[in-house]
C-alpha cells in the first residue's frame, strides 16, 4: 500500500508510472469533512481562500483527475459507510472471486 499526498495526482506521468500494475483507491470525502479533518491537523494554506472554500476550489481542479486514476472510488466519511479498509478489501475480494 502506497499513500500518496492529494496533489500527487496532478504530476500526471510520475502518478502513471506509480500507478500502472496496481490497484489505484480514491478515498474520496466531501468537502465538509475534508474540512472537518484538516482542522486537527494544522497545515500551511494553498490559497489565500477560506480554509473550506480553498478545499471546494482544490477538490474541484482535483476531482476529475482522482475520478479517472482511479479503479475503486471508496466513499468516506457516509453515515453507515464501512470503514475504508473494509470498503478496499471486500472490492478486491469481488474483483477476485471468479
Amino acid at each position: 500500500v502506497v499513500a500518496t499526498g492529494g496533489g500527487s495526482v496532478l504530476h500526471t506521468d510520475a502518478f502513471a508510472s506509480l500507478a500502472r500494475g496496481a490497484h489505484v483507491a480514491w478515498l474520496e470525502a466531501s468537502p465538509e469533512i475534508l474540512f472537518l479533518r484538516a482542522s486537527t491537523r494544522p497545515r500551511p494554506p494553498l490559497t489565500k481562500l477560506p480554509p473550506l472554500e480553498e478545499i471546494r476550489a482544490v477538490l474541484a481542479r482535483r476531482a476529475p483527475l482522482y475520478r479517472a486514476a482511479a479503479d475503486i472510488v471508496i466513499h468516506v466519511g457516509v453515515p453507515g459507510a464501512p470503514e475504508p479498509i473494509l470498503a478496499l478489501l471486500s472490492t478486491l475480494q469481488q474483483e477476485a472471486d471468479p
